[in-house]
């Protein structure tokens, strides 16, 4: 069982947010006589969860490191010695032989399921990401700088600087691949 320590609660408090956000239903309340309409907002009004971006953001950067590095390797600089076999029970890699690949779209993640559940929760997976990128480099945008460095540099850069979800995936993928992070 791994530590609680400041980055353990900064995740814990990250999901059970995103997770009460996620299970919030809206009300709406017409006035006598009338209703409310039920358009769907647009693009551009939609809800951008900051939570979900990092989550994102750590996805993009730890898939970025299988396919540029050695996949034994990176597993074993973690402190989870379990954390290879967390994540294969969650969904977020499967492995072919030799050939490791990161299910980078969460909504596919099995996290409800395994073993023992509590490994295979979300708060689980977050965290062993962060032990992963936090033991890991980014070696591939130049000067080498550990995994949760680069994706908070990315965070800070980019905290409300776009209005939509699919614009932060585009930006996430050009940060990514050494942009700037401007798609």
């Amino acid at each position: 069982m791994g530590r609680l320590n400041k980055k353990n609660m900064r995740n814990l408090f990250f999901f059970l947010s995103f997770f009460f956000l996620s299970v919030q239903g809206c009300s709406s309340v017409g006035g006598v006589g009338g209703s409310v309409p039920t358009e769907e907002p647009s693009e551009e009004e939609s809800y951008v969860n900051m939570e979900r971006v990092a989550l994102v953001a750590n996805v993009a950067t730890f898939d970025r490191m299988i396919i540029e590095g050695n996949p034994d390797e990176i597993f074993s600089r973690a402190a989870d010695e379990d954390v290879e076999d967390k994540l294969l029970n969650a969904g977020v890699i499967s492995v072919d032989g030799e050939i490791y690949r990161v299910e980078t779209d969460i909504s596919e993640w099995d996290v409800t399921s395994g073993p023992v559940a509590v490994e295979t929760s979300m708060a689980a997976v977050e965290s062993g990401l962060g032990d992963i990128l936090n033991h890991n480099d980014v070696t591939w945008c130049g000067t080498p700088a550990r995994g949760d460095r680069f994706v908070t540099a990315y965070l800070d850069r980019y905290r409300d600087a776009f209005a939509t979800n699919e614009e932060y995936m585009a930006s996430i993928d050009d940060y990514v691949d050494c942009g700037t992070g401007r798609p």
